[in-house]
């Protein structure tokens, strides 16, 4: 049976999100059709078991209180990360060797690369031992949200790789065609991927709704978040990262609705999070929740009228899979509205306008016809995208490229 092992690096410090979910569902879901592996670190989604070599998060690059002050967005020290990665300079939870000498005993035919971040030790592997690899571009890098060769952006690969491309789009070609083939998680990504590797797959991400197995009841969450009958509650659940998810906007548009009757759930953890509360000061309506047990996050799409996705961008959310799998009404920003799902008509806000998104939400909290006809546009997404179709692709990209 072909051996698949999906390697995670970037979860080291990105332990929650989309890019430890997926891999994570690869590595459970697939094994009865592949001998499947895990190297990374250990996330909430995936513990330490059989097939797995978990990485020591026992010594992370900067302290807690050095994260919050900012300096995880000074592009100095950035670029002294990137730079250190890219040659295997970085202390990753084992030894470069011991990771290699672990690796050959498996002896696996295919490798998936769910981060930029795992770069570095795929090609230290490669230069030692034969064979397959599969990038998934959950950071979207084909696209443009990666401004320049120097940008924070696109530090992770221009460093990454060492350096030694002469622009971005050299530097590009240079990691992409290091793969023996592409995941696209949307069409932007798809036209451009193909600029880069002729071996692209359009595997948009897909999941099933979910069933709450918390110890908690719904009742209880509510009391927990001081959510009373009648509450109108805005619910936004990911990665707390400005940079990317934009959260800012959502705690600003709060700040214009003056009825004490609507509550803003933040469920999530993240570097930015300490600004977010900052932001929020003494606003009791604005509840910060923290990082919750994946079983437990049904409950919160329950407890919820309507769900925010903000980003900047997205590759392909999994919690607005999971919010239209429930039914729950879905505002996005201009930016986060990927040309997949333009099909269903979404309702839209202007990205970095906190006072057009406020005006969208009270719109959803007062007029039945517009909330009825986003939570039909909403529900669409989800019978578009299945975890079964996106296994099914996976399956199938992974047998191509052994045979």
């Amino acid at each position: 049976m072909t051996k698949v092992m999906i390697m995670d690096f970037g979860s080291r410090t990105h332990a929650v999100g989309g890019v430890p979910r997926v891999a994570s569902v690869l590595f459970r879901d697939l094994k009865n059709q592949f001998n499947m592996y895990y190297l990374g670190y250990e996330t909430s989604y995936l513990k330490k078991g059989r097939n797995t070599i978990m990485l020591s998060r026992s010594k992370p690059w900067l302290r807690p209180e050095l994260k919050s002050s900012g300096l995880t967005e000074n592009w100095i020290m950035r670029a002294g990360y990137f730079f250190l990665l890219g040659r295997n300079m970085l202390d990753l939870g084992m030894d470069k060797r011991e990771i290699l000498e672990r690796v050959r005993k498996i002896k696996p035919d295919i490798i998936v690369s769910n981060s930029v971040w795992d770069f570095p030790i795929l090609r230290f592997l490669r230069s030692n031992m034969t064979f397959k690899s599969v990038y998934i571009d959950h950071a979207s890098i084909s696209n443009s949200n990666v401004s320049g060769y120097f940008s924070k952006e696109g530090l992770a690969v221009t460093l990454g790789t060492g350096l030694t491309a002469m622009s971005l789009e050299s530097a590009k070609k240079k990691f992409f065609g290091f793969f023996d083939a592409c995941v696209a998680l949307n069409k932007a990504q798809l036209s451009m991927l193909k600029r880069y590797n002729s071996n692209v797959e359009y595997i948009p991400n897909g999941l099933d709704k979910g069933k709450c197995q918390s110890n908690k009841t719904l009742e209880e969450i509510r009391s927990a978040a001081d959510i009373k009958e009648g509450d109108f509650v805005v619910l936004y659940l990911g990665r707390m990262f400005e940079r990317q998810k934009n959260v800012s906007v959502l705690i600003k548009a709060f700040n214009r609705i003056y009825d004490n009757n609507f509550k803003l759930l933040l469920v999530g953890n993240g570097q930015s999070l300490e600004y977010y509360k900052n932001l929020a000061g003494n606003d009791g309506r604005i509840k910060f929740v923290g990082e919750v047990d994946e079983k437990e996050l049904p409950c919160f799409y329950k407890a919820a009228n309507l769900f925010v996705v903000p980003s900047v961008w997205e590759s392909f959310n999994l919690t607005m899979l999971e919010a239209s799998a429930h039914g729950i009404p879905i505002l996005f920003s201009e930016n986060a509205l990927i040309d997949d799902i333009k099909f269903t008509g979404a309702m839209t806000f202007k990205t970095h306008d906190p006072g057009d998104l406020a005006s969208k939400i009270l719109l959803l909290a007062k007029d039945k016809n517009t909330m009825k006809n986003t939570v039909i546009s909403s529900s669409k997404i989800a019978f578009r995208f299945s975890k079964s179709n996106m296994l099914s692709s996976y399956a199938k990209l992974f047998r191509e490229i052994v045979d």
